[in-house]
């Protein structure tokens, strides 16, 4: 009895020692385990870790060489050399340099500030070419309005009776001017007043103007026939009857002892007086004598 429960003890301590050391192995080998998967871990890791250090150094060596060769471009060719910012080239000699590399392109194109560009030159002086006439037409054309101006409206018209009426024709009265009394008209047989001179006249003969003026009328009348009025101012009008072949017209200005008209056939109104020419002098729409200021 006694033999068989020592033996029954000593096998379950033998299992107790086995299982103990199978937990013990199975501990050394999750230890393990362990650090070998944080050994494989720590080294992928390291494979692809990123040195900043290395990368900022990459980058500095290679914007050196961008400079470089930036600089090595500026020395070649001297038009990039100037358009190379003044920040990379302060020195007095860079900006010597480029004075002297920029010196021929100036003298190419000589200009005085105050001086038109070429290409706008021959259009300046096309427009004062063309200007020239065009102030040389407009003069021509106020000189030619001017003139125009001359014949319809003449110098300011001014008369006054001192200074005299030009004859305008040879020829004797035939019936005076009358308004104080009346005198016989042999065709109409009748006494009136006559407020106008009547000139003897051959027909076709030259009528003068008796004064500067401008005419202010021409008409047909039954009694005077083709009829001129000549304004000389001041209020005086001076109209000239019996006429034909008139060679003024409305507006136009007339000179003293200019040539009017000639001498028509006389009217219905003068048959039996004969050829004539009928001569009415006004002042403000009353009839004047102008007989006395003949000379």
């Amino acid at each position: 009895m006694t033999g068989k429960g020592f033996g029954k003890n000593h096998n379950k301590k033998e299992k107790i020692a086995i299982l103990a050391a199978s937990g013990f192995v199975l501990a050394a080998l999750t230890m393990t385990g362990l650090y070998m998967g944080e050994q494989n871990q720590q080294e992928s890791d390291d494979g692809y870790t990123i040195d900043f250090d290395a990368l900022e150094e990459s980058v500095e060596n290679k914007n050196q060489e961008i400079a470089r060769n930036m600089e090595k471009k500026a020395l070649e060719s001297p038009i990039i050399a100037e358009e190379v910012p003044k920040e990379q080239d302060t020195s007095k000699e860079s900006t010597d340099s480029r004075k002297s590399e920029t010196k021929p392109v100036k003298e190419e194109s000589k200009q005085s500030p105050q001086t038109v560009e070429p290409s706008t030159e021959p259009e300046v002086q096309q427009e004062l070419q063309e200007e020239v006439p065009q102030q040389a037409e407009a003069t021509e054309a106020e000189a030619l309005e001017a003139d125009t101006n001359q014949v319809l409206n003449g110098p300011a018209k001014s008369y006054d009776e001192a200074q005299g009426l030009v004859r305008p024709l040879n020829g004797e009265v035939l019936m005076p001017f009358s308004m104080d009394s009346s005198i016989y008209f042999r065709t109409l047989d009748q006494y009136k007043y006559n407020p106008a001179t009547i000139l003897s006249s051959e027909a076709g003969t030259s009528v003068l103007a008796c004064a500067d003026g401008q005419v202010a009328n021409i008409y047909e009348s039954r009694e005077t026939g083709k009829t001129v009025v000549v304004d000389m101012g001041s209020g005086y009008t001076m109209t000239y009857g019996q006429l034909q072949d008139v060679c003024v017209t409305v507006g136009s200005y007339v000179t003293a002892g200019s040539m009017i008209a000639r001498v028509s056939e006389p009217t219905i109104y003068y048959t039996l007086e004969g050829t004539n020419l009928y001569l009415l002098m006004e002042k403000d729409g009353e009839p004047v004598n102008p007989e006395p200021l003949f000379r």
